[in-house]
């Protein structure tokens, strides 16, 4: 069967039990902007079938980036935090709007989508999270999210310089009474620097808050990225 046929009947709501056939099909030369319709679909099915797509297509998904941000904002958490990983896959330091979105799920109600939304800050590249931090304090004024770029960098004579992470930036966060920079300073502690920094993960550990530490607990065990260890510095 022709992936055109695949998705008219998953469209038709006939038949949506062709997600390992689709995902091989985009994956061997059919058009991405073909899954475009189940993105946008009001059908939870048929959206769910095109997150799944999308999570196991990656950065080949950038094409399709606008129609992926709306999926940030969906009501199962499950489209939340498939949205967050897709775009730390396909996102670049210019699409600031998208990564706003997602630094803005630090503030999510669900769990799932706060671990998520921690690993994203803890792994995507520096200058995606400083764009995203950014646009986040933009868009969402007299918030915590307003004072998170302090902890990035300052700005001096209109140009901005970077801050590196530090052991006073992490008290502050991980001793803030919001839940939002507790999980920014997790991010935060948990980023590699070839090495996770075990100092940092003391520090962080002092957050009480279950996803916090499961965050945590895991980077302990096996940081995010292979070449990492945990050692202190």
């Amino acid at each position: 069967m022709s992936p055109e046929k695949m998705i008219e009947l998953v469209m038709s709501g006939k038949e949506t039990d062709f997600s390992q056939e689709l995902v091989s099909a985009f994956r061997n030369s059919f058009p991405i902007e073909n899954l475009r319709p189940l993105l946008v679909s009001d059908d939870p099915a048929i959206l769910s079938l095109g997150s799944y797509i999308i999570y196991e297509l990656g950065p080949k998904a950038r094409c399709l980036i606008d129609d992926i941000v709306p999926h940030l904002g969906n009501s199962d958490p499950q489209i939340r935090g498939t949205a967050i990983i897709v775009l730390k896959e396909c996102a670049t330091k210019f699409d600031a709007f998208a990564l706003g979105k997602v630094i803005k799920l630090l503030d999510d109600p669900d769990p799932f989508v706060q671990r998520i939304a921690m690993f994203f800050v803890q792994s995507c590249e520096r200058a995606m999270l400083d764009v995203g931090v950014l646009k986040t304090a933009e868009m969402y004024p007299g918030t915590i999210f307003e004072e998170l770029p302090n902890y990035l960098g300052k700005t001096i004579f209109r140009l901005r310089r970077a801050r590196p992470v530090s052991v006073e930036i992490l008290r502050e966060l991980l001793s803030d009474e919001s839940p939002v920079a507790n999980r920014f300073g997790v991010g935060l502690a948990t980023r590699p620097r070839l090495v996770v920094d075990e100092s940092f993960i003391a520090l962080a550990a002092q957050v009480d808050d279950k996803e916090c530490r499961n965050v945590l607990k895991w980077s302990r065990e096996r940081p995010c990225l292979p070449y990492a260890e945990a050692m202190k510095l």
